[in-house]
């Protein structure tokens, strides 16, 4: 069934990732919210459902591929000694998509700030872990990735 669209305008001021769904919170609500990002391609399971079949429902849960399967990727963004909780740096990189709950966004007192900030303050709680995307993964944000992107497309068509 069709659902309304809300948008929620950034016209006088850019909020950034996390003061974007911090304004967004009218229409997203208080409770736990999954993003996910527009410029990846995912080939394998829904990452929502690798996501939600593996939430906890406390702080954030990002979806990470690991730096040798990430394609379009030269860093990781963090790491994890115990595979569940993330630490920055390290040969995970995040895939693009998160289940987090709205109190770890509302709780920042900036109007304008990253996700990063929001991240920073979980790892600090060891509340920002992650959950393993088993499928194939390609960073779509530079032409050079893109090009990567269509040629995963045209050998998983084969």
């Amino acid at each position: 069934a069709p659902r309304d669209v809300k948008i929620s305008h950034e016209a006088e001021q850019l909020l950034d990732t996390g003061g974007g769904l911090k304004a967004a919170r009218s229409y997203l609500g208080d409770g736990a919210i999954a993003t996910i990002n527009p410029d990846v391609l995912w080939l394998g399971p829904n990452p929502l459902k690798v996501l939600e079949d593996a939430w906890d429902g406390t702080g954030a849960m990002l979806l990470c591929v690991p730096l040798d399967r990430a394609i379009g990727r030269s860093s990781g963004d963090f790491s994890s000694a115990d595979g569940r909780h993330l630490t920055r740096q390290g040969d995970w990189v995040y895939g693009g998509a998160q289940i987090i709950q709205m109190d770890a966004v509302v709780s920042v007192d900036d109007t304008v700030f990253s996700l990063n900030t929001v991240w920073n303050n979980l790892i600090a709680a060891q509340q920002l872990k992650m959950a393993v995307y088993p499928g194939r993964w390609c960073d779509l944000g530079t032409p050079e990735a893109l090009a990567a992107g269509e040629a995963l497309l045209a050998e998983e068509s084969v």
